[in-house]
């Protein structure tokens, strides 16, 4: 006990020093961001974009911060001077309304947060009832509960791999897209970072993970960025976390209205980029 007591005092020591494990915050411009796997830049949707989902058939399966992205497509429309979509709430269904005839903006408040399975299974269950014969579009967002330091990473992305691969071999109509990861405001106060250097596991760390084999596997245009679009403030530069010698990206405190949620301005850029991914065309097989 005493030799714990010693390590830890010194831990804290070391922290203070500013030389500890612990996380430092810092900012990058959007080019030079230090990565080891580089973010991917989700342009603006353009007019035509904006034009092509409106007039799609699209579902969006996710939790809250799904809600917030959906909250700024409204005003994208409206600073662009084009009419929006129809937003339709599903809940627990598997039809568009309309006997999914009419364009629509469809979303679910998918499964249950902390379970990525289930929620997986969810997406795959409403899309085999119907849905996807409905649809032209279809993705789903995990949520930043999703995934923490104790996720067995590497386990979840080949479930979620899996289960998108035979959902596209079995509905070759169906356009899927992909989301990565949201993350978290990083505390950086000495408590948090004493914590990390005696062992704390670090959330936004295994998000960077998992959003890393998203970006590998899906970066082709197919891939909405959340992550970096919600960690890159208004002026360019990005949150940046540096932990155990490795940098993951954290949600800059410019968008966020608590410390997982975007605020609303954050909110109309993610919606934008949204709205320029669902409403690109197909890219090249």
């Amino acid at each position: 006990m005493r030799a714990r007591t010693i390590v830890v005092a010194l831990a804290v020591l070391a922290v203070v020093a500013g030389v500890g494990g612990g996380a430092l915050l810092m900012l990058a411009s959007r080019q030079g961001t230090p990565m080891a796997n580089e973010p991917l830049d989700n342009p603006p949707a353009t007019d035509d974009q904006l034009v092509a989902a409106a007039g799609r058939r699209i579902f969006f399966a996710h939790q809250s911060v799904g809600k917030n992205v959906l909250s700024g497509v409204p005003e994208v429309y409206a600073a662009a001077q084009l009419p929006a979509p129809e937003i339709v709430d599903l809940g627990a269904g598997a039809a568009l309304p309309e006997g999914g005839s009419e364009p629509v903006l469809a979303h679910a408040y998918i499964g249950e947060n902390g379970d990525p399975y289930g929620k997986l299974a969810d997406f795959d269950s409403r899309l085999r009832a119907g849905l996807a014969d409905q649809v032209e579009v279809a993705l789903l967002k995990f949520c930043y509960l999703d995934i923490t330091g104790e996720t067995d990473v590497d386990a979840l992305f080949e479930t979620y791999r899996r289960t998108l691969a035979d959902l596209e071999r079995d509905f070759p109509e169906v356009r899927f897209v992909h989301v990565t990861t949201p993350v978290k405001t990083e505390p950086t106060d000495l408590k948090w970072r004493v914590k990390e250097v005696i062992g704390r596991p670090n959330d936004n760390a295994a998000r960077e993970q998992y959003n890393a084999l998203m970006r590998a596997e899906y970066g082709d245009g197919r891939l909405l960025d959340l992550a970096v679009i919600e960690a890159t403030a208004p002026d360019g530069t990005v949150a940046i976390v540096s932990s155990d010698g490795r940098q993951h990206l954290a949600l800059a405190p410019q968008n966020a209205a608590d410390s997982g949620h975007l605020n609303a301005a954050g909110s109309v850029t993610a919606a934008d980029r949204f709205l320029a991914l669902v409403g690109a065309e197909a890219p090249a097989a």
